[in-house]
């Protein structure tokens, strides 16, 4: 089983991305997705890079676990070319979602590129709703 380097952030000499980085990967578990699909590891173009996705279920998502795996997401959209990047969340409200990316986008660092997507599903028979990122 081939071990994955741990994704450091070390060369990108921006400040806030450092404070967001070192307050979420305290959270524990590094920055490894849900789910990658990528035509080879060898090349990290957009080309090659296709889509990353993070998933969660839990009815109690709190604030620290979507944070760490939004940013997750716009590491790997930034950094390593993703070209779309879904956060797909199960179980939870969408007012509840929407105040955690309006408190994340005041205050940690994102992506500029656009392609993300967050997919929220509050139950069974509900509509997914969906928020694009970068908002504005």
């Amino acid at each position: 089983m081939k071990k994955y380097k741990k994704f450091s952030g070390a060369y990108i000499k921006d400040k806030l991305f450092k404070k967001t980085y070192n307050q979420l990967e305290s959270s524990g578990k590094g920055m490894r997705p849900d789910l990658v699909f990528h035509a080879s590891q060898k090349c990290r173009c957009e080309e090659e890079q296709l889509l990353i996705i993070e998933c969660k279920i839990e009815p109690e998502l709190n604030e620290i676990k979507f944070n760490k795996d939004l940013f997750k997401l716009f590491i790997y959209k930034s950094e390593l070319h993703f070209r779309y990047a879904v956060y797909l969340i199960v179980n939870s409200k969408y007012d509840k979602i929407m105040k955690f990316v309006e408190e994340y986008e005041k205050h940690f660092w994102k992506a500029k590129k656009k392609g993300t997507i967050i997919l929220i599903k509050e139950k069974h028979g509900e509509q997914i709703k969906e928020i694009r990122l970068p908002i504005g």
